[in-house]
């Protein structure tokens, strides 16, 4: 099973620079090794395992759920078969099923397994590890799709103060929580905890980034986005000006970035029937795409050429 074992070894390294093709023909051999030999004895089970695991996942990445699926469940009883303690295997196995069933739009199967899932990884990590912190903000993601709101929120606020606590001195996963929650709260009509939540993002993504990097616009989007809902119009039209400033700054004046965000600028001008405005930032949206269509066909020419 040598053979089968440098397959799967190439195949991760294929799939890492995404050529996906070339990692499942090679994971498919590994499989067809074990399968075809002595692969049901107990110590060829955990290289099927990793095979099937793999294969699952790289099929997940092509978008072929039921095939992806059925892999990685005959991983999972495999795993169950060969101990019947949590493991790590088992906890990454499980959290592959859960997150291509919610791929996949089977969310209620998702949320079903996903409880499971967190109580295998609080057995192995505790109750209040970055895993367990992970999973239940992929559980709340599986709630918003069901429409459970209200839920979705309490999982959220609980995996912020989790990852509060063990990612010490700013972390992105922790900025991100706080825009999911901001935007759940926008849609529950909680306008003021949205703006705290959106807030306290920007803060800590000053801090992490600095002042003119483009994850800055984007959280300034967001409180615009909060200010507008709140009918605070002098303080979102602010926050858009911050937003375009600091994408010319970082991106420069011209690039395409900068011409998404004066879009979203256009069409909340519109939106609140200052229609002059918004004609003279289409202008130079469309000033922006006619350079940069033909920087791109200057490219083309000069490849060709």
């Amino acid at each position: 099973h040598d053979v089968a074992l440098k397959c799967v070894e190439l195949a991760d390294l294929y799939a890492g620079a995404n050529n996906l093709r070339e990692a499942e023909i090679l994971l498919k051999r590994a499989l067809r090794i074990y399968e075809e030999g002595p692969g049901k004895q107990p110590e060829n089970e955990p290289g099927m395992i990793v095979t099937l695991g793999s294969l699952g996942r790289i099929h997940a990445r092509q978008g072929r759920w039921a095939e992806s699926q059925g892999l990685i469940e005959r991983a999972i009883a495999l795993t169950k078969k060969t101990s019947k303690k949590p493991s790590t295997e088992l906890a990454e196995l499980l959290e592959s099923q859960v997150r291509i069933l919610h791929a996949s739009g089977e969310n209620k199967e998702a949320l079903d397994k996903a409880a499971s899932l967190i109580d295998v990884r609080k057995k192995l990590d505790g109750a209040e590890s970055a895993h367990v912190s992970s999973l239940m903000e992929l559980q709340a993601d599986i709630m918003v799709m069901l429409g459970d709101l209200a839920d979705a929120e309490k999982l959220y606020a609980k995996s912020l103060s989790i990852k509060e606590k063990v990612l010490v001195g700013g972390n992105p996963q922790v900025t991100t929580l706080l825009n999911k929650l901001g935007e759940l709260k926008i849609q529950r009509k909680d306008y003021k905890g949205a703006l705290e939540h959106y807030k306290k993002s920007l803060e800590m993504n000053r801090n992490l980034w600095g002042k003119s990097h483009p994850v800055l616009a984007f959280a300034e989007l967001n409180l615009a986005k909060c200010y507008e809902a709140m009918k605070d119009i002098p303080n979102a039209k602010k926050a858009f000006s911050e937003a375009i400033t600091i994408m010319e700054t970082a991106a420069g004046e011209s690039h395409e970035d900068t011409a998404s965000v004066l879009e979203q600028y256009c069409v909340f001008l519109n939106r609140e029937g200052q229609t002059e405005e918004a004609s003279q930032i289409a202008k130079r949206i469309s000033s922006i795409r006619e350079q940069s269509d033909l920087r791109h066909t200057a490219v083309q020419l000069k490849t060709f050429h």
